[in-house]
């Protein structure tokens, strides 16, 4: 996937690092994040662990940097479980 962004857009900086790693200090002010949790733990067609395996944690470093650049719009992906999680 990074090679194929990579390729497509030659002019942008693409971070690979794990989010775990990058402080919000880092990240330039900026007028949106675009992010989401990754697919295995929240899924259906994943392990369905969310918030309780640890890659699905990863979205509460997400969270993290929303809260500390303050963007004036973000964009995540909803998987169902995030709706059952909020009506529970």
């Amino acid at each position: 996937m990074w090679d194929t962004f990579e390729y497509n857009f030659p002019k942008c900086r693409l971070d690979r690092r794990n989010i775990i790693n990058i402080s919000s200090k880092e990240i330039p002010d900026c007028d949106g994040i675009i992010g989401g949790p990754p697919c295995q733990s929240w899924s259906e067609a994943g392990v369905g662990k969310g918030i309780k395996d640890e890659r699905g944690r990863l979205f509460l470093d997400y969270i993290r940097i929303l809260k500390d650049k303050q963007p004036k719009f973000f964009l995540a992906e909803m998987y169902l479980e995030f709706y059952i999680l909020s009506i529970k």
